[in-house]
């Protein structure tokens, strides 16, 4: 009966967050996609995130300096649903994500141990409804995920691009500081092993 109330609860929120990306979706195709900017600390928004995704049998590890962004938290945390997201379905088993300031903005690097994207293929997953992976083998997946996180990345001042590196496939989302920081010492790592 467990295991089927935690399949019921993973496709319920599989279902709420496809609403949520389709209504976007919508919304940015209208040009009535609203951006209310807030100051968004990012370590604890990171961290919830993590701790809701449906997709705990990964070993996900957080680190990297505490940063406060000048965003809209609904956004960066739909954007960072998605990213984790696309990492638990296509990635390796282990998730990497870490965040790494300069004077005006801060990245925070989404990466998995997994395969990776066809070269040909890194800037059309971008692109409404494109996957680099076989849909049929996702269930609640429809290829909107990326288009719209870089259209929310770039609406609150920001970017979202894709590199492969050293075996890691690296989403890294672009957002502005708040105001100009000096980089912190780096907050001790958090690892979340699998349930």
């Amino acid at each position: 009966a467990g295991t089927m109330l935690s399949a019921i609860t993973d496709n319920a929120i599989d279902l709420t967050n496809i609403v949520e990306d389709l209504l976007t979706a919508a919304r940015a195709q209208m040009g009535s996609l609203t951006i209310i900017p807030d100051s968004v600390a990012l370590r604890p928004l990171i961290s919830r995130v993590v701790e809701s995704s449906s997709g705990t049998a990964h070993h996900v590890v957080v680190n990297g300096p505490s940063a406060t962004v000048l965003a809209d938290e609904s956004r960066v945390r739909q954007i960072l649903r998605n990213l984790i997201s696309n990492a638990q379905r296509y990635g390796g088993h282990q998730i990497h994500i870490a965040t790494q300031l300069d004077r005006r903005h801060v990245s925070i690097r989404v990466s998995d141990n997994g395969d990776g994207i066809p070269q040909n293929d890194q800037e059309r997953i971008f692109a409404p409804y494109e996957s680099a992976h076989d849909a049929g083998t996702q269930p609640g997946s429809l290829g909107l995920g990326l288009t719209i996180s870089r259209s929310l990345a770039r609406l609150m001042g920001g970017d979202l691009s894709y590199q492969r590196h050293d075996g890691w496939t690296t989403f890294d989302l672009r957002l502005p500081l708040l105001v100009t920081q000096v980089p912190d010492a780096a907050e001790p790592a958090v690892e979340l092993e699998p349930v």
